[in-house]
């Protein structure tokens, strides 16, 4: 350390230049979200026609279903208590896409589960269907 330099000065000059790097990383990699192949294009085009929010994020884009798949619990039943409504659980698909250097979409799929705490009518939810989860769902 130099007579004109201190300890905090090193640090803010070391904090700079780190904030500086991870910017120009995560700009080279993120370039081709500005301007995808149309390849990775279609892809997500064809996700949100299927039901998808997507958007953009520093890397990758992100397609998550829209509105969750509720898979129903069966009921608890016992002789003294006899049969209870269990939790059913909001499953959605969440596909993360990446662009490679050769311009083809790589896909990796998660799925995301959380409790059911409504039960809406909708084209997957209706009929027979929506009078099955609203007898086996205990909803919050």
């Amino acid at each position: 350390m130099g007579p004109y330099t201190s300890e905090a000065t090193n640090v803010r000059t070391g904090n700079i230049l780190i904030i500086a790097a991870v910017s120009l990383l995560s700009g080279c990699a993120a370039s081709w979200i500005a301007s995808p192949s149309p390849a990775t294009e279609n892809l997500v085009h064809d996700l949100k026609l299927e039901g998808f929010e997507c958007y953009a994020g520093l890397s990758a884009v992100t397609c998550r279903q829209a509105e969750p798949y509720v898979e129903r619990s069966g009921k608890s039943c016992t002789a003294d208590a006899g049969c209870v409504k269990q939790p059913c659980y909001d499953v959605r698909i969440v596909y993360e896409i990446r662009q490679g250097p050769n311009k083809m979409p790589s896909i990796a799929q998660t799925t995301e589960r959380s409790i059911t705490k409504e039960i809406k009518k909708s084209p997957v939810n209706s009929g027979e269907r929506l009078k099955l989860l609203e007898e086996y769902c205990l909803l919050p």
